[in-house]
């Protein structure tokens, strides 16, 4: 997948339904990407949407949507 993105150029990577826990997100990661806003339910539950960007762009968290999040209802990570 890696391979991937780096043919692609892209710049933002979002994902949904990542089925992570905070703890596993926090060693999973993209290559050239950080991890800037994330939701993860509770563990052993699906769900979950994260957003990544490369490092090289700067970007600001939107802590203000992400305290919106519900899990299993809505799930928010957001970014400018």
């Amino acid at each position: 997948m890696l391979s991937a993105l780096d043919k692609q150029n892209e710049d933002v990577i979002a994902l949904t339904a990542h089925w992570k826990s905070r703890t596993e997100l926090e060693v999973c990661y993209f290559q050239e990407y950080q991890l800037l806003s994330s939701f993860c339910c509770l563990k052993g539950q699906h769900g979950g949407s994260l957003i990544s960007c490369r490092e090289s762009l700067k970007s600001t968290v939107r802590k203000d949507y992400e305290i919106l999040s519900i899990a299993h209802i809505i799930q928010i990570s957001a970014m400018l």
